[in-house]
């Protein structure tokens, strides 16, 4: 069935919508990643010879519109030649924590991590095992006797810049929080507490499928869980003053609170998770939403009241559709606004 058919259809049915549709599309995005990206992983073997299962759907939706999709990029998504002097990349990349005195990674230099970084490994395999996560997420590497790069290259998005560029979590707390920090956890705190999360993020996304910002929504969801059981360690991603949060996905998770147990049960799977919890049809939606915003039509908080939007209509597959076929026809920004989505 072409993509027009579906951009056509009055409401699309739900076998126009089916999940299947986009997920079969896997395997060939795989297969064109790996000749895409022969030659680059023969001159650097760190970068992935196959295809991360965390980007996957990005390309097989796209697939569903334009077949010919992935062969258009010098590898999919990235160009891996771009970034051939990684310490420059990382240099341009990394960014410094004001309120640290300008503290950035820097790629060559050790991280210098100590002792609370080793109890929040404690604490995140503890976590990790009691829910059932992988054990390859759950132990984590430990980077006290390496360089920033080497932790930065532990990563799907190699040979791009890391997840997270520096400690500004450290900057959006309050000062009553950054006091609180150094009176129990030590001056060091703030860069264990860095290096962690950046370790954590990637290791998460390193056993994820399926869409990828949906995927990110998922890393928030096990992350705002871990944070939860251990509530001290708030201190470092809320300002208690203001109450904003380094957490961008806080409150789509707060109305889906059982959304990182679900993932689990999935297997990691977006689309396996979307299709348990969504009414038929809401993959699509959700894969769609990406796709605007990947087009930069959107914004990631619109993106996200998006995705509380399609969940919210999980009783009911025919408001499900109604969306898409709105959805399918806005392809301006402008005619995004009209449906009631802002750009910010």
């Amino acid at each position: 069935m072409s993509w027009s058919s579906i951009v056509h259809s009055q409401v699309p049915s739900a076998d126009l919508l089916a999940t299947d549709r986009i997920t079969e599309g896997r395997h060939a995005v795989g297969v064109e990643w790996s000749h895409r990206v022969a030659d680059a992983h023969r001159a650097d073997p760190k970068l992935l010879p196959v295809a991360p299962g965390y980007f996957l759907d990005r390309h097989a939706f796209a697939r569903l519109r334009h077949p010919l999709h992935i062969t258009a990029n010098p590898a999919p998504g990235f160009d891996p030649h771009k970034w051939q002097d990684r310490t420059k990349l990382l240099e341009l990349f990394c960014v410094p924590a004001r309120t640290l005195g300008g503290w950035r990674p820097e790629a060559d230099q050790p991280t210098g991590v100590g002792g609370f970084y080793q109890q929040l490994r404690s604490w995140w395999k503890a976590f990790g095992t009691r829910i059932g996560l992988p054990r390859e997420v759950s132990d984590l590497m430990d980077a006290a006797a390496s360089t920033w790069r080497e932790v930065f290259d532990q990563s799907i998005f190699y040979p791009r810049g890391p997840a997270i560029p520096g400690a500004t979590f450290h900057d959006l707390i309050s000062d009553e929080d950054r006091q609180v920090i150094r009176n129990h956890y030590g001056g060091q705190a703030p860069v264990d507490f860095y290096c962690f999360i950046q370790q954590v993020h990637e290791a998460v996304h390193v056993v994820q499928t399926g869409e990828p910002l949906l995927n990110e929504v998922v890393q928030a969801s096990l992350w705002v869980e871990f944070l939860d059981r251990n509530p001290a360690l708030w201190t470092f991603q809320r300002n208690s003053q203001n109450g904003r949060s380094a957490v961008r996905e806080l409150a789509l998770v707060r109305r889906l609170p059982d959304l990182w147990e679900r993932a689990i049960d999935a297997e990691l799977d977006a689309a396996a998770l979307t299709d348990n919890i969504g009414a038929p049809g809401t993959y699509f939606v959700l894969c769609l939403w990406a796709n605007r915003f990947d087009a930069k039509l959107l914004r990631y908080a619109s993106y996200l009241s998006g995705v509380a939007q399609a969940f919210a209509l999980s009783g009911s597959d025919e408001q499900v559709r109604y969306l898409a076929s709105r959805l399918l026809r806005a392809r301006t920004a402008q005619r995004l606004q009209r449906l009631g989505v802002p750009r910010i």
